[in-house]
């Protein structure tokens, strides 16, 4: 794979979200529209403003990251990475999907929060099994397996199936403004993309990064404040999932939280409130996500997005540059 094919791939990609998303946004309006009800009636009055604001949005990122991947050059001997990549980005993003078409089309907040995780779940050990292998260089067909190879497969198994299972959600958690988790998935992945480089020298898992970058930055044409399209969970989900699954086939994946801190800061936000409240009674943030509790604080929304943005562009520049000097 050469350099020259990775930049036709990111410009089909840039493509495939742009010239389709005004028809998208026109036939999604018809039918998937925002509904604002969270369990914070502030929260909903201060949303207000984003109701009927077409979603299932993430359907473009999907599509587009799809045909730039396909449109890359496979190597005589077949990337092995590519079906992986394909499974888990539609995958996840169905999941997503039926979330978004219950909230959209009924009168509930989507799915339960048991079913969400045992359906993220489901699809998430065998795409880890699917990694694993991968990672390990093993065959996916195995007869005959010693105590110890099996246990190295269950732990290296549950090890993707983990970091899979915490970014998607992770993604879900911050997708709550305009932009911004669109903005952060964006920086996040040139980011691991350069820190993969600068490890691996390869483009095999770098160009995929690049091109979910792209994709998610294009999207910011119709996302960014005051947005035209969500993505929703078809897209959060999706792109989560994918990032994590990229970030474990380039064996990178401690480097993900390092880039990512606004996404593990969104995450511990959540975690810390249910703790706190559980144990007190009172709430340690305004309201969690850690987003909202700036919502609550009346700062503009776009400052919180492109603090949120900075701090995730400064993240992935320090950590990129810790890979170069080790």
């Amino acid at each position: 794979m050469t350099s020259d094919s990775a930049i036709l791939a990111c410009g089909l990609t840039a493509a495939a979200v742009i010239l389709p998303g005004p028809m998208l946004i026109h036939r999604l309006s018809t039918r998937f529209s925002e509904r604002i009800d969270s369990a914070s009636p502030e929260l909903n009055q201060l949303h207000g403003g984003k109701a009927g604001t077409p979603t299932m949005g993430g359907l473009l990122i999907i599509a587009a990251f799809c045909l730039g991947l396909l449109s890359l050059p496979v190597s005589v001997s077949g990337n092995p990475h590519r079906p992986v990549l394909l499974l888990t980005v539609c995958s996840f993003g169905i999941a997503g999907a039926v979330d978004d078409w219950i909230k959209a089309r009924t009168r509930r907040r989507g799915l339960a929060i048991r079913t969400k995780f045992l359906l993220q779940l489901l699809l998430a050990v065998p795409t880890g099994y699917a990694v694993a292998m991968l990672r390990l260089q093993l065959a996916p067909a195995l007869t005959e397996l010693s105590a110890a190879e099996f246990l190295r497969i269950a732990a290296e198994t549950a090890w993707c199936s983990f970091v899979i299972l915490a970014t998607c959600n992770a993604v879900n958690l911050t997708d709550g403004l305009d932009g911004l988790a669109t903005g952060v998935v964006a920086l996040i992945s040139f980011s691991m993309a350069g820190v993969v480089l600068i490890n691996t020298a390869t483009l095999e898992i770098a160009a995929p990064l690049v091109l979910l970058g792209t994709a998610c930055l294009s999207f910011l044409k119709f996302n960014r404040f005051p947005a035209l399209l969500f993505m929703g969970d078809t897209g959060s989900l999706a792109i989560g999932a994918l990032l994590a699954t990229l970030c474990l086939l380039s064996k990178q994946e401690v480097a993900l939280p390092c880039c990512g801190l606004a996404l593990v800061l969104e995450t511990v936000s959540v975690i810390a409130q249910v703790i706190w409240f559980r144990r007190t009674g009172e709430r340690l943030l305004k309201c969690s996500p850690l987003h909202n509790h700036f919502v609550f604080l009346r700062i503009p929304e776009q400052q919180i997005v492109r603090k949120f943005w900075l701090l995730t562009a400064v993240a992935g520049l320090v950590t990129a540059g810790f890979a170069a000097l080790i």
